[in-house]
């Protein structure tokens, strides 16, 4: 599978919640910028181990707060190398 990219991620949120046609980028706060509950988060979550089949380790999303955060615990988790953001 190709490296995750913010396009993927945007897309996995936009089927989770309403981006109201807003555009997602690396600084956007999840919980404020992009309006996730925790429900919401964990189906989220759910569906990127799932599109890239592997399994967040415990304790890799309590640093997440941005979009680039997540970005970057992806691809801390499929090998796929980290961000600089």
């Amino acid at each position: 599978m190709r490296e995750p990219s913010i396009d993927q991620v945007a897309e996995v949120l936009g089927e989770i919640v309403d981006l109201a046609g807003g555009s997602v980028d690396e600084r956007a706060v999840l919980g404020e910028d992009i309006p996730l509950d925790s429900k919401e988060m964990l189906r989220v979550v759910s569906r990127i181990e799932s599109l890239y089949r592997f399994h967040f380790a415990p304790g890799d999303l309590l640093s997440v707060q941005t979009v680039g955060d997540l970005l970057d615990a992806i691809r801390r988790g499929t090998g796929g190398g980290c961000g600089d953001g």
